[in-house]
């Protein structure tokens, strides 16, 4: 083993060495020579010409510029807790990806489905994400309504063991959502609004839509929810925030209040179709993977069909 590194050194045969590097798995050919104390080693280098090392023997350890010394019981363990870092990076990384997820909109639960009179969808996903960090005290005091909303011990005794039951179960059913359908719950700011500020804002004539800016696009850091002191927010860096408006006297309509003072008088309504990544601390975290969109003129009144200047759906990894 290279000493403070990941790297494993097989002496192949009297002046071959395969250098492994056991954190991505990549292999290195390395010739080396030894002259009674010293090995010399020559390795590829960075800038694509060989690089030598002159190491000097200490006992059964070689060292110099870098060192190498026999693998011991501490660089097994080492290696495996690297092998499991790399594979729950890997694992990482494909539940970040929004790729290979369907595009079938029934595969994605409505978070209406998973939210109830107890806590917010995006608790309850949590909470399962997260239930073998969780105790029983800690269920009922986020999850029962029925036994966070008394202080009196006789009661909560009497309906603890049927609320557990019903909070495991549930959770059980959650924990198997990869996919869920995700709209602006009452009280939460417009998941996306229309760019009036950059030079890109306007109507795209050649893709046929709208650059559409906010909390679902690439690089945006804002955290929603909050429940229960959990947040949700919405990760990646695809091509979501795009509103495809194919109907031209719809987009004049659009154009016409956006590039305009009266650009605060338009309303996205959108609905994300997501996969679940993980949690990020107390953080749900969500890969967009296609979203619905409707365009409406603003009002203070519930929005009605004569509000509805458009309505688009965008699924940019079909």
């Amino acid at each position: 083993m290279v000493a403070s590194t990941a790297t494993q050194v097989e002496f192949t045969n009297k002046d071959t060495a395969t250098a492994t590097d056991l954190s991505t798995g990549k292999h290195q050919e390395w010739k080396y020579t030894l002259q009674g104390d010293v090995m010399t080693i020559t390795m590829p280098w960075g800038n694509g010409q060989p690089r030598t090392f002159d190491l000097h023997r200490n006992g059964n350890d070689f060292s110099g510029d870098l060192s190498i010394a026999p693998k011991s019981p501490a660089d097994d363990a080492r290696i495996e807790k690297i092998k499991q870092q790399e594979q729950e990076k890997k694992a990482s990384e494909e539940r970040s990806s929004p790729k290979g997820s369907p595009s079938d909109k029934s595969a994605y639960a409505a978070i209406k489905d998973i939210g109830d009179e107890n806590n917010e969808w995006y608790v309850w996903t949590a909470m399962a994400w997260n239930a073998k960090d969780q105790n029983d005290e800690s269920k009922l005091g986020i999850l029962s309504r029925v036994w966070y909303s008394t202080n009196d011990s006789f009661a909560r005794q009497a309906v603890k063991d049927k609320e557990l039951v019903r909070i495991n179960k549930k959770l059980d059913d959650v924990k198997k959502i990869d996919y869920v359908a995700v709209s602006e719950s009452k009280g939460d700011p417009d998941f996306v609004s229309f760019d009036t500020i950059s030079d890109k804002a306007g109507y795209d004539f050649d893709k046929k839509g709208f650059r559409v800016i906010g909390s679902i696009c690439a690089g945006n850091l804002t955290s929603l929810g909050g429940k229960s002191g959990v947040r949700y927010r919405f990760i990646g860096d695809g091509p979501i925030c795009f509103l495809p408006v194919a109907d031209e006297e719809a987009a004049k309509k659009i154009e016409a209040l956006r590039s305009t003072s009266q650009s605060g008088s338009l309303r996205i309504a959108t609905t994300v179709y997501s996969k679940i990544a993980g949690m990020n601390g107390a953080e749900l975290q969500l890969v967009p993977v296609g979203a619905d969109y409707a365009v409406y003129k603003r009002s203070y009144k519930p929005n009605t069909p004569d509000d509805l200047i458009a309505t688009a759906s965008y699924w940019p990894y079909k």
